[in-house]
């Protein structure tokens, strides 16, 4: 009886050992880090991603972000342009995962852009919390998108 109970104990601890690494695996999921992040938004925030993010089920949330990508860039960009961080933090968190497959699958890239760079209006916008209109870009917000090489959406910076 006593070598009975042991074994099983042996095999318990070992199970949930094997529960443990997968949960980490899991954790790691890009997917799994969307649907958190996603569910994590305020309703607000939600509501305003509703027509370009579907929420049914984390390979919605995926799909869909990949068909939306530009309209996600230019809800963070307005979440940024009313101060809304935390939100902004969030969202931008989703389409980096959702800009790293869509990078894989199209021609479209982040724009090159740098600290230390000249700001120059014809490739970036100047974020709006800050007076400065002219010099050299000290903090990147937003990077921009392009497609083909061509500027699809400008980096957002405060010089």
């Amino acid at each position: 009886l006593f070598q009975e109970l042991q074994t099983l104990q042996s095999q318990n601890q070992t199970l949930q050992f094997t529960i443990n690494n997968l949960q980490n695996e899991l954790d790691k999921n890009p997917l799994k880090t969307l649907q958190d992040l996603y569910n994590s938004l305020d309703t607000t925030t939600k509501d305003g991603v509703n027509n370009i993010l579907v929420a049914n089920d984390t390979l919605d949330i995926f799909a869909k972000g990949i068909l939306n990508i530009e309209p996600i860039w230019d809800y963070l960009k307005h979440l940024n342009d009313e101060h809304k961080y935390q939100e902004f933090d969030k969202l931008q968190k989703i389409f980096e995962i959702l800009f790293k497959s869509y990078v894989d699958i199209t021609s479209y890239n982040y724009q090159s852009v740098n600290i230390g760079d000249e700001f120059d209006s014809s490739l970036h916008i100047r974020d709006n919390s800050f007076q400065e209109i002219d010099g050299n870009i000290k903090e990147i917000i937003l990077k921009g998108i392009t497609k083909d090489g061509e500027i699809v959406r400008k980096s957002i910076v405060r010089l």
